[in-house]
């Protein structure tokens, strides 16, 4: 850890920099950094030396943030809610309260900002997306067990469940996503993991639980086909079993980043 922070200074070369200090990889060290404080908390390495090291370290990064937040994007919304793990999981800074309230504002403007009204998220990529969905969540879990939930709105809340919908409905039956962009392959397994997590959030959320339970319990939805008319994802379904068959069109406007030109 010490021979990283000599080997990477904040006011270093400036190519060098150009990695290790760009805001995105300095939220992931946020949100990784107090798993290695708990892990090694106890070991006779910790010193009363190092543990002022690593939070002089741990600061600069919180800062660093603070001050280069990324423009848009999915960077924006995972730089926001780390620094909402770095404010709740180090209340001790002075600026920790600082820092939680810039995550929580980013994430209640942006969510407004990258969902489009029919739940899916503005860089048009079924990955990006589902990993908006978990960072919405994850922000919300830290606020719940940390006592501060009433800091997202219901239509935040709300937004989360439209954008677990659209991803169910262009999820094949057996649970994988459709490729499309920079999209890579999820699995089975992981999908149904995710499911019952999300139907814990939306218990009143029947397919939810029709989903996260294989079918077992709960109902699916009553149409069969389904058209995301701003996003202009197209889904057309003959049931919602497993022997369905089922096509999803891609016809969406341009986007950034993630999207491709695949329609």
């Amino acid at each position: 850890y010490s021979d990283w922070i000599r080997k990477n200074p904040y006011e270093g070369d400036k190519e060098n920099a150009r990695f290790a200090w760009r805001p995105l990889e300095v939220s992931h060290r946020l949100q990784d950094q107090p798993l290695q404080f708990q892990l090694f908390i106890d070991s006779p390495s910790f010193t009363a030396e190092f543990l002022s090291e690593f939070l002089v370290n741990y600061h600069l990064h919180a800062e660093h943030i603070m001050g280069h937040y990324s423009k848009q994007g999915n960077h924006l919304l995972f730089e926001a809610q780390r620094m909402i793990c770095a404010g709740t999981f180090f209340p001790e800074f002075k600026k920790a309260a600082a820092w939680r309230q810039s995550g929580v504002e980013i994430l209640n403007r942006e969510i407004g900002v990258q969902v489009y009204e029919d739940g899916c998220q503005y860089e048009l990529c079924p990955h990006y997306h589902l990993a908006a969905i978990e960072i919405f969540i994850k922000a919300l879990e830290d606020a719940s067990i940390n006592g501060f939930r009433d800091v997202f709105p219901q239509s935040y809340i709300d937004t989360i469940e439209k954008m677990i919908m659209f991803y169910a409905n262009i999820s094949y039956p057996d649970y994988l996503n459709p490729c499309f962009s920079d999209a890579r392959l999820v699995s089975r397994k992981s999908m149904i993991k995710s499911f019952k997590q999300w139907s814990e959030l939306f218990p009143d959320n029947q397919a939810i639980r029709y989903w996260a339970t294989e079918r077992a319990e709960g109902s699916a939805p009553e149409y069969l086909s389904k058209g995301y008319l701003t996003s202009g994802y197209y889904v057309f379904r003959n049931g919602w079993d497993m022997n369905a068959t089922q096509m999803i069109v891609k016809a969406g406007p341009p986007a950034f980043w993630h999207n491709q030109p695949d329609n």
